[in-house]
């Protein structure tokens, strides 16, 4: 399952676009549809995570949960149980407990068709309120919309999806050097547009750097290697071809489809910055960040 946000109360873009990835393992109640259906993790170690996607601070969600079925919406709905969350005031201070946080999420089911395989369809809406202590510091409420998606997973590459389109990239974070910058787990948008470009052997995508990797399919999925010059700035101005930037591309495989068809991606990334003479000369170090990212087509947004 995949969401990602299609709008927040308040900002018009803070965030549009980023992206959450959950394994799940459904169980329904009966055989025909259209009744109950429990929700238990199907990530490593009992959790709903996907293989190599970081948790941050090590908070691991493994308690199962239902979705309900609505016979006059024909959708499946889950109500989270409401929990406090800490809320940063326009001063930059952290107020724990600050906001009650809802959740609520529904689907609609489309059985597979020509070809195409089952998938859910909806959206998840979060809400946070000021209680206490959020009151009295200003904390705004805010509500948030995601578009979700869901389709049985894949467990070889598929070939006969065309990739190729212009998407936003989100990343969850598993190692970064020099550490404290961003901690494991912690995701955010790291390119808000990459370009996926078919070739007559596979396909290019667009990272970091100023070359595109090229993409070859393999057993795991799409997967490529690049490298390109790039500055440092250890000062006040740019070095040139300070480092080389080494990109690495593994694992892509299309998860699920958008409403219009295009394919959501996800997969690893891995980038090196290693100091050329001229970088180690004015002082630029090592740089490294891998994690797990997945591709927003920008058409669904």
């Amino acid at each position: 399952m995949v969401r990602w946000l299609k709008s927040r109360s308040d900002s018009a873009t803070a965030g549009r676009g980023q992206a959450v990835e959950r394994r799940l393992s459904l169980k329904p109640a009966c055989d025909g549809g259209g009744c109950d259906v429990a929700v238990t993790p199907d990530g490593p170690d009992g959790t709903y995570l996907p293989e190599g996607y970081a948790s941050l601070g090590g908070r691991k969600r493994i308690e199962p949960y239902t979705f309900t079925w609505k016979k006059a919406t024909k959708t499946y709905e889950n109500v989270a149980p409401s929990t406090l969350s800490s809320c940063t005031n326009a001063e930059g201070k952290v107020i724990p407990d600050a906001y009650e946080f809802t959740s609520t999420t529904s689907l609609r089911f489309t059985p597979q068709e020509d070809g195409r395989p089952a998938v859910l369809r909806g959206t998840y809406t979060e809400k946070s309120k000021g209680v206490g202590a959020g009151v009295q510091a200003k904390c705004t409420d805010y509500e948030s919309v995601w578009n979700v998606a869901a389709a049985p997973t894949q467990t070889t590459t598929d070939d006969k999806t065309d990739l190729a389109g212009t998407y936003l990239v989100t990343e969850i974070v598993e190692t970064v050097v020099p550490t404290g910058s961003r901690v494991p787990g912690f995701a955010g948008i790291l390119l808000p547009s990459s370009k996926v470009e078919k070739t007559a052997t596979g396909y290019t995508v667009s990272g970091a750097g100023s070359k595109p990797a090229a993409l070859a399919s393999g057993s795991t999925g799409w997967s490529g290697k690049v490298s390109s010059p790039t500055s440092c700035t250890p000062g006040q101005s740019d070095i040139p071809d300070a480092y080389t930037l080494a990109e690495s591309w593994s694992k892509l495989r299309p998860v699920v489809s958008t409403e219009n068809g295009k394919p959501v991606i996800s997969g690893r990334w891995q980038a090196d910055w290693t100091p050329t003479a001229a970088g180690t000369s004015a002082g630029c170090t090592a740089l490294k960040n891998h994690g797990y990212v997945i591709f927003v087509p920008q058409a669904s947004l």
